[in-house]
């Protein structure tokens, strides 16, 4: 018989037909079905891991899931009940930072957490009474993540204690509300970070890290 399946192979119901079929003893074979418990259903969010080669992380409903295969499987990391979770994304240069957003019952608020384990465990880093739209993380010496919200665009550093700071995007409005934040990192550069803010107040840039002004 075969000995097995390599890891990250995907199984098809073919193969296990293949395997029953080649048994001496049985003669046919009808309705295989294969079924798990836990796999992405309606995605919110979904993002590649820089540095490790065909691994991706998806956000569904309360859940969290990563793949290593390029989607042929999934494994369910961790779920937060009450939430529906929204954005989750990577950190370029840091190996295994991922962040996430989500949203909190059927309110505005919302929590973000980080991971620096790709996505094995997760410890919260903010708690608003207010919808966080997007988040983006970004290596600035350490890790950074910049959150776009109701309330404007936040900066947090994610050592433990940290308290977000508040941007300003546009010097006439200290808390313009933003749908979407990107980030691009360089070399030796600062971080340029994008903002698209609400009410089609249109898209602001920072050269210089996302300082306020």
């Amino acid at each position: 018989g075969r000995p097995g399946w390599p890891f990250g192979e995907a199984l098809r119901a073919s193969t296990v037909y293949d395997v029953l079929l080649g048994d001496a003893g049985v003669r046919f074979v009808e309705n295989v079905r294969l079924v798990v418990e836990d796999v992405p259903g309606d995605v919110s969010s979904l993002a590649p891991d820089p540095s490790q080669p065909s691994t991706w992380y998806a956000a569904s409903g309360p859940s969290i899931f990563r793949s290593g295969d390029d989607a042929d499987g999934w494994e369910l990391l961790s779920t937060f009940p009450g939430e529906r979770v929204e954005r989750v994304g990577c950190c370029p240069g840091a190996p295994g930072v991922v962040v996430s957003s989500s949203r909190v019952g059927d309110g505005e608020a919302s929590r973000v957490r980080v991971s620096t384990d790709h996505g094995e465990s997760w410890r919260v880093v903010a708690e608003t009474d207010f919808h966080v739209e997007d988040v983006a993380v970004a290596l600035d010496g350490t890790p950074v993540v910049f959150a776009a919200s109701d309330r404007g665009l936040f900066r947090l550093s994610l050592a433990p204690g940290s308290v977000p700071e508040s941007l300003i995007v546009d010097g006439s409005d200290a808390a313009i509300p933003c749908y979407a934040v990107a980030v691009v990192s360089g070399p030796g550069a600062p971080l340029q970070v994008a903002v698209a803010a609400q009410e089609l107040r249109g898209v602001y840039v920072s050269f210089q890290s996302g300082r306020s002004g």
